[in-house]
Formats: C-alpha cells, structure tokens, sequence
C-alpha cells in the first residue's frame, strides 16, 4: 500500500507539499486500505470493472473517504489535507492515458503461440502427475511410421482379434524423452524401437522350439532306455528263477543231510531231563509273552498230538449245521476240500463234523455261554450300543390303587378272627371278599430285577427316577391306610355283637350319639 500510493504522487502534479505528505504517510500506521490495489494490465482478467479507479487515480483524482471508515486521528488528518488540497483548482496538464492501438497480425499470432506454450506446458504438468516421469507422445505422425510394423506383428499375433488392425493401442506407442528435442529424432526412435521388439519375439520362438524339440529328445530316449531295462529285467528274473530253483534244491537236499547228522548226533533224553527242558521252555514263553503264554503252549501241545496248529478261523454252531446241509445237497459239489478253503478250516476238522453224532446237553451250552460272556464282554453286556432295544422298558400305563381294597381285607381279617363261632357269616364273607379281589386287583407295572441290571444310566435316568417316586408314593398310601383302619378298629373292639340285627342298632345309636 505504501508503494502503491508513492507511485501514484509522483503523478501529481499539483501538490506542493511532498515532503510532508511522505513524512506523514512513513510515521502512521495504516489499518485501513483507501483504494484496491488495481491488477497489472498483462495480467488483469477484470479490466472494464477497475478502469474507472485507474482512470482517476493517473489523472490526480482520489475519492473521499468518510472519517467513520478512518481508524486513527492521524489518519483523518492526512485525509483533511488531502481533500482541503483536491478542492483547489487545478492546473490543465496533459493526459498520460496510454493511446490504445489495434493489434497487428504478427503481434495476434506471436500471443497465440505464447498461449499455446503455456497450455502445453500446464497440460505435461498435470500428465507428469498421474503417469509419472514418461509422458506418452500423442503426435499426428505417429500412426503412419510404424503402419506396416503394426500390421506384420498384427499378422503373427496368435491372440489378434479381428477388425482391430487400424486400432493404436497405448502399450504400442513409444515414450518421450525430455532431451529429445528435435522432431527427427522423436521420428527415428519408434522405428528402431519396433524393429528390435520384432527381431526379440522371433529370437524367443525359436528359443522355445529348439528347447521343445529337446525335451521331446529326452523323453524318447528315457522311454527307450525303460523298455531296455524291462526286457533286461525280464530275461534276469527268468535266468533267476532256475537258478533260484536249483539252488533250493541244493539247499534241501544239505538241510535233510544236516539234520540226519545232528538227529544221529543228539542223545536220548530221560524223562526227567525232558520235564526239565519243558520246563525251562515255558518259563522262557512266560517271560517274553506274558498273559499270552498259556495259549501258546496249548497250540505246541496240539501241534505234538495233531501235527498240525490250530485252524485259522473257530467254527460256530450254526456254520457247523450248514456244513452239513451243504454236504447233504449236493456231496460231489461241496467236497471236504471245497468246504475247507471257505470255512477256512482243516479237512480233518470238517470229516469230524460230518460224521460225528454227538449233540450237547443244556449244562454244557450254559458253561460255553457263559465263556463267550466273560471272553466278550463289551459284545454281551447289557450296556452296548447293540443292546439298545433289550434296555427299553415301558412305564406308560402305571397301577391305580383303590381304598377299598385294603379297607375290605383288613375287616374280613378281623371280623374272621372275632365271629369264629358263626359259621354262615364268616362263608358269607369269604364269597364277598372274593368278588371284591376279582373287581379290585392290585396289578403295579414293577419292574424286574433283571431288567434294571440291564437299563443304560445315561440314557433311562428318568425312567428310573420315576419307578423309585412311584415306589415311594405308593410305601406312604400303605401306611396311611394302616393308620386310619387302626383307629376305626380300636373303636369296634369296644363292641361285641352277635348277630347282623343287634349290629344295626349299635350303629344307629352311634351315628345319633354323634
């Protein structure tokens, strides 16, 4: 502001006091702009709007400011001064309005080309700041040096799509350089560039044909080179085998000489030394199997009697029966041989089966179930998975009890007991009471003791909870009617009646006592 307003006193022409004007203007400090700062000519966008300003301003004419807009004294009083000093007349002076002139059309097309530099370089600024330093080249040329490149790469393309032979795409445009400034060099670039991209995939093809055509080699010689070996392993497994026959024989006939040899050898042992080595020969089982050791020494035993091991596979019950409804049916089909391979058993053992007539009684089917028991226990119990069905018992329907049919067996017990004498009665009684039981039988669904051994406690836990509530409901009802039967008894025995008609009374004259 300072600046702006010494500029503008050096136009006026008029003032005589200078010194004191700038004296004044050094010493205040001004909070408050007189006139805007009008915008350069070469720079101004706005110039209609701020040409009257400058218009009175070079002509050595200043608006009045009001002194309520003024902030400090010495303010207001440089702007009496000034405006005491405008007032007086003024002296005709020449206009230093600047003359204006139309452009010539070298002037029009020197700004032209400024303004498209400007906009050019504004435009590589902001493609700088989205691609980064390289800068694609979008030039009107570009399309017709690399035309016949284009269309030999298009051709050779395998992935070419059709109708899109004219189509630049922004992968195949080359880069700028910056220090490339001559336009025969941005020409020259893109040629050479293309040349060497074509020449490279021609060099990779063949690259990969060659290395093709290797692989292929090697794949044939490591099957012919297999082949070699599988025929060369053929005639030594056969060469093999004859000899391997041979010398199995070889090896036989040695073992049969050496063992005749050592058998010749070998003392006779006493009867007490051979209890001795068994001995020493269950000891050493026992240690080295443990709890198997007794079925092992079992098999030896059998192995001297028979000799032969046991059979591979137990044969039960109900095999046994169809080995011999087989060997009924057809006897030239289901031979011994035939039957033992399937059962898995010796032929001495099925020879057994079909011939023997012996069939084993009730104690000895007990003891073998109850081997199978203890030898399976997970199989048998009543708590497997498979005995799911066995453990299912039903408490749906639960016994009612009546109070009638205590009540009426206690009095006939009593009355029987008192009127031993009176025979008709006591018949009379005992036919009553009959008819009563026969209406009135006390029938609880109680589970047996068998079947809650059996009941899975996961799974019948409430079933279970609800018998042992029934059972203890059922205990209290029980003595409750004993209790109330006891009272009513204590007040008969007072009562000795001997006859139905005299009973009447009595009972009559005890209801109207009450």
């Amino acid at each position: 502001m300072f600046r702006y307003l010494q500029q503008k006193s050096n136009q006026i022409n008029y003032c005589n006091n200078v010194k004191i004007f700038s004296n004044l203007i050094n010493n205040v400090k001004i909070n408050h702009y007189v006139t805007k700062k009008p915008l350069s000519l070469h720079r101004s966008k706005t110039i209609k709007k701020t040409q009257k300003r400058d218009e009175s301003i070079i002509n050595g004419i200043v608006e009045s400011v009001p002194k309520s807009e003024s902030t400090t004294d010495s303010i207001k009083m440089l702007m009496n001064q000034l405006n005491e000093k405008l007032k007086s007349p003024k002296p005709k002076q020449k206009s230093s309005k600047p003359k204006l002139t139309k452009p010539t059309q070298s002037e029009l097309l020197m700004n032209e080309n400024e303004n498209q530099h400007e906009k050019d370089d504004d435009e590589e600024e902001d493609e700088q700041e989205e691609y980064g330093e390289g800068v694609l080249n979008f030039d009107e040329n570009m399309d017709l040096y690399d035309q016949n490149d284009r269309l030999a790469e298009y051709e050779m393309d395998e992935n070419r799509m059709e109708g899109m032979e004219d189509y630049v795409f922004d992968d195949d445009l080359p880069i700028n350089n910056k220090n490339n400034n001559n336009n025969n060099n941005k020409q020259s670039q893109p040629i050479i560039e293309t040349k060497e991209i074509f020449t490279q995939k021609q060099q990779k093809e063949e690259e990969k044909e060659e290395e093709e055509k290797k692989f292929i080699k090697r794949l044939d010689n490591k099957i012919n080179i297999k082949r070699e070996e599988d025929e060369y392993i053929e005639d030594e497994y056969i060469e093999n085998d004859n000899n391997n026959n041979n010398n199995n024989n070889k090896y036989l006939e040695n073992k049969n000489k050496n063992n005749n040899n050592k058998i010749e050898e070998k003392p006779e042992l006493t009867k007490q030394q051979q209890k001795e080595a068994k001995k020493r020969l269950e000891e050493r089982i026992k240690k080295q199997y443990g709890d198997k050791a007794n079925l092992i020494l079992f098999k030896i035993e059998q192995r001297k009697k028979n000799g032969q091991w046991a059979p591979e596979n137990k044969v039960t019950r109900s095999d046994m029966e169809q080995i011999r409804e087989l060997h009924k049916e057809d006897p030239e089909i289901y031979t011994i041989p035939v039957l033992a391979k399937s059962f898995r058993i010796s032929l001495e053992a099925i020879s057994r089966i079909l011939h023997s007539k012996w069939s084993p009684d009730q104690t000895k089917l007990h003891k073998l179930h109850k081997k199978k028991v203890l030898e399976n226990k997970e199989k048998y119990s009543p708590y497997s998975k498979t005995n799911k069905e066995k453990n299912y018992i039903n408490l749906s329907s639960q016994a009612k009890i009546n109070i009638n049919n205590d009540n009426n067996k206690n009095k006939n017990n009593n009355n029987n007991n008192k009127n031993k004498n009176n025979n008709n009665n006591n018949n009379n009684n005992n036919n009553n009471n009959n008819t009563q039981k026969e209406k009135y039988k006390f029938t609880p669904n109680v589970i047996p003791n068998s079947l809650l051994q059996r009941i899975d406690p996961k799974e019948w836990y409430h079933q279970v909870k609800d018998y042992n509530n029934y059972r203890i409901d059922l205990e209290k009802k029980k003595n409750n009617l004993k209790n109330n039967f006891e009272k009513n008894t204590n007040e008969k025995k007072e009562i000795n009646l001997k006859s139905s008609y005299e009973r009447l009374l009595a009972l009559e004259n005890n209801k109207l006592n009450k």
